[in-house]
């Protein structure tokens, strides 16, 4: 699955959205998000990017696309990860910077809790396939 792939189809999106004014915001944060999510990204940027307080900016992103914007980011830098760990040979704790994550710790608790698994045994199941 791609970074493309996570964002929500914008046709889908667009039956929820009342207003061209909430889709153009909405393409617009998602395009940035795939654009920036491995680096230090914080909600307060994006929301100054769309034109919105970040309580405002949570609750329309929250809304259309029924995840938090924390949740979204953290998808895509695991989709990231995932995607190091099966094609490189990087060490785990470069791949962990690599994906955008700031530190070695949270990162394998992060990738536990979505994954089910370590990063180590994710790499091993998926290269026992190829």
């Amino acid at each position: 699955m791609g970074a493309n792939q996570i964002v929500p189809s914008l046709v889908a999106v667009a039956i929820r959205l009342g207003s061209s004014l909430e889709l153009r915001r909405l393409d617009k944060t998602l395009d940035y998000l795939r654009k920036n999510f491995l680096h230090d990204i914080k909600l307060k940027d994006v929301a100054a990017e769309v034109g919105m307080s970040e309580s405002a900016f949570s609750r329309f992103f929250k809304t259309h696309t029924g995840n938090t914007y924390t949740e979204h980011v953290t998808s895509l830098r695991i989709w990231m990860a995932k995607r190091l760990l099966k094609e490189t040979d990087n060490a785990i704790t470069d791949i962990c910077f690599e994906a955008g994550f700031s530190n070695i710790s949270n990162f394998n608790r992060v990738f536990l809790k979505v994954t089910g698994l370590r990063p180590s045994a994710y790499r091993k199941s998926v290269r026992k396939f190829i």
